[in-house]
């Protein structure tokens, strides 16, 4: 602070009278001052950074953004500002535009790709042409979708290839025949929570993930197709080493029972997949339920993603509802509800315990 005082004076005046604190995101601010005090005033007066309380909304790697480009090396923050879209400055909606605009200089191909989706063009062309009027409301899921896109592309540009070519990525109305005339704002929420667990598990598997990505369950959008992805998300996530170059998430895709590629019908066959690969002992325990032993139907996939989801809570809780009666011979709709009313509530429990 010390070295942003002595050579941004006006900047830093400015800036603790704005802010009087000092967090890791708004550390790029001066980084910028420092290489250019008066980009640093000029952003101050900008929409996006009008409140005193800034709270990183949607906008939240615009100043990290904007300060990479500061080295001319890596790109132009003058030549990205001149852009049309911000005319009037960086608003809070604006913001993952600036993420957006920044990969032309550093990943120019997932720039170009991410730029291409039909939505994407037709979401610039609105704040383009009349911002004032755009409704931030009703368009948030798919800014949302656009910044985990953004996110991708650094770490994982194979996944975002072939993410941004799934029917249900490329057109948010493809493929939506079964769903409720009303229910356009579950649709769009559940590609934005889809993108979420992509983003993630590809940051820790790009070739697994796009592996994934190309499997039959992909293609068309459902929202069992969500309960894939947490498990695949656990998997990906686990912390056991592996040898030749062997890695959770693809052992569990090459588990003999998803041979073909995961389908709309495996959702329990992944769950137990992922016990075979994190947990055994916990596996050995479902596995050996009646209704279960006999081979898995897709109607047995939510009930069986149930339990799996009990898992995390510890051995005492699971294996005390794996040997219930009512478990034992079978799980319905109705007790697949109650087993997550129960994890929730132990949850809450623990919460509560721990404060």
């Amino acid at each position: 602070m010390r070295e942003f005082a002595a050579h941004a004076p006006e900047a830093f005046e400015e800036y603790t009278q704005r802010f009087n604190y000092l967090t890791a995101d708004l550390w790029p601010f001066i980084t910028l001052a420092l290489c250019d005090e008066a980009l640093a005033l000029r952003l101050l007066g900008m929409p996006f950074l009008e409140s005193k309380d800034w709270d990183v909304p949607l906008d939240t790697n615009v100043l990290a953004d904007l300060a990479r480009l500061t080295d001319p090396d890596v790109g132009d923050v003058d030549e990205l500002l001149s852009h049309p879209i911000f005319a009037d400055g960086i608003t809070d909606v604006e913001g993952v535009f600036v993420s957006l605009l920044a990969l032309e200089y550093e990943h120019p191909d997932s720039a170009a790709a991410i730029q291409g989706v039909p939505w994407v063009q037709q979401l610039m062309r609105e704040v383009e042409l009349s911002e004032n009027d755009f409704d931030h409301s009703s368009s948030s899921h798919h800014l949302w979708t656009l910044f985990r896109m953004v996110e991708m592309a650094d770490p994982s540009p194979e996944s975002l290839r072939v993410f941004l070519d799934l029917p249900w990525v490329r057109d948010y109305r493809a493929q939506t025949e079964h769903w409720p005339s009303d229910s356009r704002g579950g649709f769009e929420g559940l590609i934005d929570s889809m993108a979420v667990y992509v983003r993630f598990i590809a940051a820790k598997s790009d070739e697994e993930t796009a592996s994934f990505l190309r499997m039959p369950f992909m293609q068309t959008l459902d929202p069992d197709d969500e309960y894939v992805l947490d498990i695949l998300w656990e998997t990906s996530d686990a912390g056991s080493s592996w040898t030749d170059g062997e890695t959770p998430l693809r052992k569990l895709l090459s588990d003999p029972a998803l041979e073909g590629g995961i389908t709309n019908d495996d959702l329990g066959e992944v769950a137990l997949a992922d016990l075979r690969v994190r947990n055994p002992e916990y596996l050995g325990e479902l596995e050996m339920l009646p209704w279960i032993l006999d081979g898995v139907s897709p109607s047995e996939g939510p009930g069986i993603f149930a339990l799996w989801r009990l898992e995390h809570l510890g051995a005492d809780v699971y294996l005390s509802v794996v040997g219930e009666d009512w478990v034992v011979d079978g799980v319905s709709a109705d007790e697949a509800r109650d087993l997550y009313n129960l994890e929730q509530s132990v949850i809450r429990e623990r919460y509560e315990t721990a404060q």
